[in-house]
């Protein structure tokens, strides 16, 4: 389906990048966005909403209110697998936004009824200190029910 991202996912999970365009061909500024886009699917997926927090910035707006959604999603869903496609990077010097489509599967609790989400997210990601973080997401969000 894709290259794997890297990280550290169970065997029971699934993190699958369906890569459009050569990955291997991207500046090292896009990379670590990159990277931390997959740390967040994984922690998401095993349901460390705490872990989370280090990626993404404190003045992201409605930051509270993020997490709090991801945690509901995480308590409703179970044997959560996100699919990205379509990936589309745009790089500068400080600052990352990455544009992809994504479909995620779950089984809905306490029912265990499948579900299946589909959507398109842009997620912005900054430089500071030396630091990557999320700081900006528009459009369907992956990470919430």
């Amino acid at each position: 389906m894709g290259k794997l991202w890297g990280g550290r996912v169970p065997k029971f999970f699934a993190t699958t990048i369906a890569a459009t365009m050569v990955l291997s061909n991207m500046s090292v500024a896009a990379g670590m966005p990159k990277q931390i886009l997959n740390d967040m699917v994984n922690y998401y997926v095993l349901g460390d909403i705490p872990a989370l927090k280090q990626y993404i910035d404190v003045r992201f707006i409605g930051y509270q209110s993020l997490f709090d959604t991801m945690q509901i999603a995480v308590n409703q869903e179970a044997q959560v697998r996100i699919f990205f496609s379509n990936i589309k990077i745009l790089n500068g010097r400080s600052v990352v936004v990455i544009t992809t489509n994504w479909e995620k599967r779950y089984l809905l609790k306490p029912t265990m009824t499948p579900q299946l989400k589909r959507g398109q997210v842009n997620l912005m990601f900054e430089q500071f200190n030396n630091q990557w973080q999320l700081s900006a997401i528009s459009g369907n969000n992956p990470f919430t029910h």
